[in-house]
């Protein structure tokens, strides 16, 4: 969050900086900081939407998820076997 304020600070800056000496005059330096206000907050309100949502995992998904757990589930055990056979040999 911190340095999201950083980063806004410094883009406000760079365009009240480099606005007035493109020779633009105030009420276009003032469009397009509203512009760019504008969409900053239209990408804050897209970003708190899509982690706010809920997902539902489809069925592919799902049985693909317990398949890689399982897959998982069986190295960690199989593992410490293959490494207990090698070292009797």
């Amino acid at each position: 969050m911190f340095l999201g304020t950083i980063i806004g600070v410094y883009i406000m800056s760079v365009l009240r900086a480099g606005l007035p000496s493109m020779d633009l005059q105030s009420q276009y330096q003032t469009f397009f900081t509203g512009v760019v206000v504008l969409g900053a907050v239209l990408l804050d309100i897209y970003r708190t939407k899509r982690a706010t949502e809920v997902r539902v995992l489809a069925p592919s998904a799902k049985f693909k998820a317990e398949v890689m757990e399982k897959i998982l589930r069986n190295s960690r055990l199989q593992v410490p076997l293959m490494l207990r056979l090698k070292s009797v040999n």
